[in-house]
């Protein structure tokens, strides 16, 4: 297990993604195990025109066994890590290892991966 669960767009804008029900089930499980580790869980929420802060397409997935206790971050790109307190955080508490999962895999998802493995934020 990884030392933070980073966890993209589940949120209800996007509820059209492929077998949905059975990849918040998965997430949920990965959720479960990360809080019963007392691990990090941080939530990553798109925003952009239709999904602003606090709208019912910003929203997570209310089936998501997302808590209070969570970290959470809003986002404007493909980037998790672009103009978010996400990097600083993960710096801030010396967590070198990642688990990342969540909705537009080939998008969002691939891109914080990818930037993530960059020197910006692996240094």
């Amino acid at each position: 297990m990884a030392q933070a669960l980073i966890v993209i767009d589940m949120q209800q804008a996007l509820a059209k993604i492929d077998r949905r029900n059975q990849v918040v089930a998965t997430i949920n499980q990965r959720i479960d195990r990360y809080r019963e580790a007392q691990r990090p869980i941080i939530f990553i929420q798109h925003t952009e025109p239709g999904m602003e802060v606090a709208s019912a397409g910003w929203q997570l997935f209310p089936d998501l066994h997302a808590a209070g206790s969570d970290v959470y971050y809003n986002k404007t790109r493909p980037d998790s890590f672009y103009q978010t307190g996400l990097e600083a955080f993960l710096k801030m508490n010396q967590l070198r290892t990642i688990e990342i999962c969540g909705a537009q895999v080939e998008y969002c998802v691939d891109t914080t991966i990818r930037v993530c493995l960059s020197s910006r934020v692996s240094d």
